[in-house]
């Protein structure tokens, strides 16, 4: 036999488990909507609450892009249209989204989680006239990395600095099943 102040204790811790328990709950699944909502809009071939090809709908959600930003704060140049600038991939190939970058300006593209292995070349050389190798870059599941493009080549050696500003990582999906 319980006495009323210990049947109260026992309510009330009853109480604070089971609300944080619903709590949990409604955070866990306002993360995992809202983390599913952005995943499919940022998507760039993908409407809002679509699949990515090749997938049946409502079994895997998209998987979530990685974003580049280039900043390109490099003056090696004296008329600002010589310091237009592409970005080009291992294929001597301009990357879609990075090219004709002006001194002083910045441009972001989305693409695929992966490996990327990138130079800087001068707009019009066909990626033939490369001013800078860029580090390899390993993108995760819905990081964002920032190149910074600085120097002028005279004074200052023309250098990247790679800065990610969201980690991104590995995403979990777990199946939920029930007998």
């Amino acid at each position: 036999m319980l006495y009323p102040s210990q049947q109260r204790r026992l309510i009330g811790r009853s109480l604070v488990y089971v609300v944080g328990f619903l709590l949990f709950i409604g955070l866990a699944s306002l993360q995992f909507w809202h983390g599913e909502a952005m995943a499919q809009g940022s998507d760039a071939g993908v409407a809002v609450g679509g699949t990515t090809p090749g997938t049946i709908p409502g079994t895997v959600p998209p998987r979530l892009r990685a974003q580049v930003t280039i900043l390109h704060a490099a003056p090696f140049a004296t008329p600002l249209a010589a310091t237009a600038i592409d970005i080009c991939d291992q294929a001597d190939a301009v990357v879609d989204g990075l090219a004709g970058i002006l001194f002083q300006q910045v441009a972001q593209v989305v693409l695929d989680p992966g490996t990327y292995d990138w130079h800087v070349a001068t707009t019009g050389s066909n990626c033939g006239g490369v001013i800078l190798v860029l580090p390899t870059l390993k993108l995760a599941n819905a990081s964002h990395t920032l190149v910074a493009i600085t120097g002028d080549g005279v004074n200052y050696p023309v250098e990247s600095v790679v800065t990610a500003l969201d980690a991104g990582g590995a995403n979990l999906y777990l199946p939920l099943t029930a007998k």
